[in-house]
């Protein structure tokens, strides 16, 4: 609900609030990383355009991260509506601000040419009970802000707070060491050996021109430079230093006598011939005289460029494994500690489960899955914690109880152990590919497979009574043309001696005719080609009706070579492999194959059935049928030949 606390709402106990916001030092403080990364995870969440860090002091709003508006770092507290978050715990949300308060137009945040309308911000509350700044997010469109969403923002107010103490920590542990390196080296100012020989930068800027008067050959190496650079100030010696603020923080030292603290900050310094930007912590500690007057200032530095760009290295390795997971076409997801948090979840892996991503993203996964007694289930995971090794689980079979009642699949599943830098297993990436339909095709085949081997010992069965009766009919018509042969003789012979015996064997003849007729037409006409194989000599005979299938004419017998030229690439060279291989292994033969569309006749499928038939014991031919069989798909080109 909206919030309608006045912008420049001042509490009762406003001078403590301001003396809590102090002791953070982050007021005016440059930009960093990683409050920068928490504004960008809340534009990402939101799904808004603006979201800032602000502190608010007895005057200014300012703006430690500002992602969405960067040309603006501060604005006055009198007309900023982030001051409207101090004097509650709740998160206040503004859904069309000018209808709200025409005042906070002039905030240089909600000018109307930005056309802000929508505003929620969570405050920044410290451990002792004061509002310090908020965490918000803006955007050009009223609208509503749910619960959930609410609780979203409470949270990431809490991470904002968590990063703030654990910075506060680092500057009281970077003053303890730096106030302790300084206090040395005040304590040997004289020794200039100890501060050459200290293993950390040093260097003394003498008077307010800072003009440098001592610096060890760490620093040296640090800025890049000789001993020449002894006697010169420090902006004649590093120039490049010149805009980027710390010649006014070196000032303000001298002037004010209060030491400064850097921590993690960026620097660009030339160095072998080019800028470079280099990462220290740092103190600038004010040397006085007996009367407490600054007269130097002495840099104590350690660079940790290298840990910076170790640390960068990892979270770009981090933003490509999570970019590896959100684009892979195989279900991923990334689960945090043994709590098995969901930090990440790509969209195949939401459609296995069945959820939304808002549904399982920053939860543990033994909650939305509880009781989850499947292979590769959740206690398979929190072996990979003990084991430190990679799980896989192929093609496990399991019920995923989602919305819509349980689900049983097939998954294959692999779970691989992401080590943190103390070498202890801190993530499991989730690798899991849905296989159901391929492992269901896969048993639908196995089970046509032996419907066929059935279908096949059937047909097999039936190739011996048909090349039985093909040899039949080959010898009954072998047995009518010698018949009608010797009739012909005897016919020439009687020709007029004999009329009653010559109208005889004219009727006879007519009679062998009509036979050896219909012997050759049942031949032409047979849908089934019936074939044998000499296994020595790979010689084959062919049946008129397989001529027939292949489309040749029915007297031409048909050679390998021709026969090859019908059958679709990669077929025929299969089929003697296949050949080959029922003879070599001595078991029957069986191979589906196209023919190419052929002289006006269509393509067409065509199933060939063999087995060996054996003389004492040993193969002698491999002898078949082959038949048309459905088109079962696959394209076919037109023959090349």
């Amino acid at each position: 609900m909206e919030n309608t606390l006045a912008a420049g709402f001042i509490s009762p106990d406003d001078k403590k609030r301001v003396e809590a916001l102090q002791r953070y030092q982050i007021m005016g403080t440059p930009p960093e990383q990683t409050f920068d990364n928490i504004a960008r995870l809340a534009t990402q969440i939101f799904d808004l355009p603006v979201s800032l860090i602000s502190f608010i002091d007895t005057e200014n709003v300012f703006l430690k991260s500002n992602l969405g508006v960067e040309e603006i770092r501060n604005s006055p507290r009198s007309n900023s509506i982030c001051t409207m978050a101090l004097g509650t715990d709740e998160v206040m949300v503004v859904e069309d601000i000018p209808n709200l308060n025409q005042h906070l137009m002039t905030d240089p945040l909600l000018v109307a040419e930005m056309g802000f309308k929508f505003y929620a911000g969570a405050p920044l509350i410290t451990h002792d009970g004061f509002t310090i700044g908020t965490i918000c997010v803006i955007g050009r469109e009223k609208r509503t802000f749910s619960e959930k969403e609410t609780n979203m923002l409470k949270g990431l107010a809490r991470i904002v707070m968590d990063e703030i103490e654990l910075r506060l920590r680092g500057i009281f542990d970077a003053e303890k060491k730096a106030k302790d390196a300084a206090r040395l080296a005040q304590l040997n100012f004289n020794n200039q050996s100890l501060i050459a020989k200290a293993p950390m930068a040093i260097g003394v800027l003498n008077g307010r021109e800072l003009k440098i008067e001592l610096a060890n050959p760490i620093i040296l190496e640090v800025w890049g430079k000789t001993d020449e650079v002894i006697g010169q100030t420090l902006a004649q010696a590093l120039p490049e230093i010149k805009s980027q603020g710390f010649l006014q923080i070196l000032d303000n030292v001298f002037t004010s006598g209060t030491p400064f603290y850097g921590k993690e900050v960026c620097v660009s310094l030339e160095r072998n011939g080019k800028l470079e930007d280099v990462y220290f912590n740092f103190v600038y500690q004010p040397l006085k005289d007996g009367d407490g007057n600054t007269t130097s200032i002495m840099i104590v530095a350690n660079e940790i460029t290298e840990e910076m760009n170790a640390r960068k290295a990892l979270q770009t390795s981090e933003r490509q494994l999570e970019n590896m997971v959100m684009h892979s076409a195989t279900g991923m997801a990334i689960f945090t500690g043994k709590e098995l948090i969901v930090e990440t979840a790509n969209q195949p892996m939401l459609d296995i489960w069945e959820l939304e991503a808002d549904a399982v993203l920053g939860r543990s996964l033994l909650e939305i899955f509880p009781n989850s007694v499947n292979p590769g289930s959740t206690d398979a995971i929190l072996e990979v914690f003990g084991t430190r090794e990679t799980a896989t689980f192929p093609e496990v079979e399991v019920v995923i109880r989602t919305p819509g009642g349980p689900k049983p699949m097939f998954l294959n599943i692999i779970y691989v152990p992401v080590f943190d830098d103390e070498g202890e297993v801190d993530q499991v990436i989730a690798s899991v590919s849905d296989i159901t339909q391929i492992v269901n095709a896969r048993n639908l085949l196995e089970k046509l497979g032996t419907e066929k081997q059935a279908t096949n010992d059937i047909l097999l069965s039936t190739i011996q009574d048909l090349t039985a009766v093909n040899q039949d009919m080959m010898n009954t018509h072998d047995d009518l043309t010698t018949t009608h042969e010797l009739i012909n003789k005897m016919l020439s012979g009687l020709q007029d001696s004999q009329p009653g015996l010559l109208h005889s064997l004219e009727k006879i003849e007519e009679s062998v005719k009509k036979a050896e007729t219909a012997v050759k037409t049942s031949a032409e006409n047979t849908s089934i080609g019936i074939w044998h194989v000499d296994v020595e000599t790979m010689d084959c005979t062919t049946s008129p009706g397989l001529r027939k299938l292949y489309g040749y004419p029915l007297d031409q017998e048909i050679s390998w070579p021709i026969a090859m030229t019908r059958i679709v690439d990669g077929y025929a060279d299969r089929m003697l492999e296949a050949i080959h291989k029922s003879i070599e292994l001595q078991q029957p033969f069986s191979f589906d194959f196209p023919l190419y569309a052929y002289d006006g006749q269509p393509s067409k499928w065509l199933r060939a059935f063999g087995k060996l038939d054996y003389n004492d014991g040993k193969p002698t031919h491999l002898s078949g049928v082959t038949i048309e069989i459905p088109d079962p798909g696959t394209q076919i080109q037109n023959s090349p030949v």
